[in-house]
């Protein structure tokens, strides 16, 4: 049976759906399911810590001699692929704080400070979508707004790993069992990518070894 015709609301358009075989299907609370509301909402708070990452990145390669620009203003592409993405958050994150404020009929936000010392600031669009998520979630736009947060998160995650040479590790997830377990080139931290479990190197190598040893 599917679910959805118990609520009357139509299929989540999340994740929770995808690949089912059951004939089942989750109904949004109204859009999106609570799952996914979640997962949304944690993504767009991730967004700031990423945006971080991604400027250290540029920092980082512009101390050892490469040029990296971004495209702010100029309507052509960076010669970075970490600055391109994180004008993305800068630019859409902001939009999607204009396009919430217009539809709950609200002034329009006030000019802050980036990175660059000029422009919007980031943590105040996040903050302000963060602390409205229950009505962004319910908007015309609920649908859109979701697939690109979700879509920016991920496809910024990507981006740093392969800049650091993260690499996939072969046990499962200890917590969601999933064999998602990635190291981050470079540190000691060993982290789930589908339930955000982590957890050190040495502690993982020594779980992993017993882990292992009882599979053979």
């Amino acid at each position: 049976m599917n679910d959805s015709t118990d609520t009357g609301m139509p299929p989540c358009p999340g994740r929770c759906n995808r690949d089912r075989v059951d004939g089942g299907q989750v109904p949004g609370a109204p859009v999106w399911c609570r799952a996914c509301q979640q997962s949304i909402h944690v993504a767009l708070q991730e967004l700031v810590d990423l945006y971080a990452a991604l400027w250290d990145a540029g920092q980082r390669a512009a101390g050892a001699g490469e040029k990296v620009a971004t495209s702010r203003g100029t309507g052509t592409p960076s010669v970075s692929p970490g600055a391109d993405q994180a004008d993305e958050i800068l630019r859409t994150t902001c939009a999607w704080e204009d396009a919430l404020r217009t539809h709950l009929g609200q002034q329009a936000a006030a000019v802050g400070i980036d990175h660059a010392g000029e422009g919007r600031a980031l943590t105040s669009a996040v903050d302000y979508l963060g602390r409205r998520h229950t009505a962004a979630m319910s908007a015309p736009f609920a649908t859109e707004y979701g697939h690109e947060v979700l879509a920016l998160a991920a496809g910024t995650r990507r981006l740093l790993r392969a800049d650091r040479g993260t690499s996939r590790l072969a046990a499962p997830c200890p917590q969601c069992d999933l064999r998602a377990l990635e190291r981050e080139g470079g540190t000691d931290t060993v982290r789930c990518r589908a339930c955000r479990w982590f957890t050190t190197w040495d502690r993982y190598d020594a779980w992993a070894g017993t882990f292992m040893t009882s599979a053979a």
